[in-house]
């Protein structure tokens, strides 16, 4: 029951959907631990959510060298989480649309926050879909509130062809991808809140809400 609330605004559900809304957090991916357990995450999730915080401040100013640095800290701190190596990271946030790097860091500078039902403000916390359409808000592009609406407003993509930014779906549940290998940022539920972490291969749909 706890996920039905933690994935969206959704309202009416039938058996069959419910039982997919409890596989939604796996199915999107888990968090890959740091430590033992989830408070040796917690430091390392809010260093990652500082450098994010920086590479936002970095793209706004323009300051070329200063972001190339600090992109690869950011990049260094999210890798472990992800099962990508730093360059791959780095390389696709270099050359992808100041959008869509826009969407990432504001999506990774949240995961100090916690998960709240219904929530899209930083001041209050974020569900899956709260957390997907505050990031695009923030590059100038609307979203419902709402998972299974946000793949609806946008285009279609494979892996392959999927870009930093991306909408990654499973029925019930929608994260953000980071821009390399299966790597997302999605807010999962009230116990493991934000996190960044790997998208399972089989059950997941990319949506690109600009091309």
């Amino acid at each position: 029951m706890r996920n039905r609330i933690a994935c969206g605004r959704l309202r009416k559900l039938t058996v069959g959907v419910a039982v997919s809304i409890v596989l939604s957090a796996g199915a999107l991916g888990s968090v890959a631990a740091v430590g033992s357990t989830p408070t040796d995450n917690t430091a390392a999730f809010a260093n990652v959510a500082s450098l994010a915080t920086t590479m936002q401040q970095t793209l706004q100013t323009g300051s070329w060298l200063t972001m190339d640095t600090n992109r690869h800290a950011l990049a260094e701190a999210v890798a472990p989480f992800v099962g990508v190596a730093p360059w791959e990271l780095v390389d696709a946030w270099a050359v992808a649309d100041p959008r869509r790097q826009t969407v990432v860091y504001t999506a990774l500078a949240q995961i100090s926050h916690p998960y709240v039902s219904l929530g899209d403000r930083p001041d209050v916390g974020f569900d899956c879909s709260g957390l997907t359409q505050y990031s695009w808000a923030s590059a100038g592009v609307s979203l419902e509130h709402q998972s299974e609406a946000q793949i609806g407003q946008g285009h279609t993509r494979t892996f392959p062809s999927a870009l930093p930014g991306d909408l990654l779906h499973y029925p019930g549940h929608i994260g953000l991808f980071l821009g390399a290998g299966r790597a997302i940022v999605h807010a999962v539920n009230h116990e493991t809140g934000l996190a960044i972490g790997i998208a399972n291969e089989r059950t997941t749909t990319v949506v690109a809400p600009i091309e």
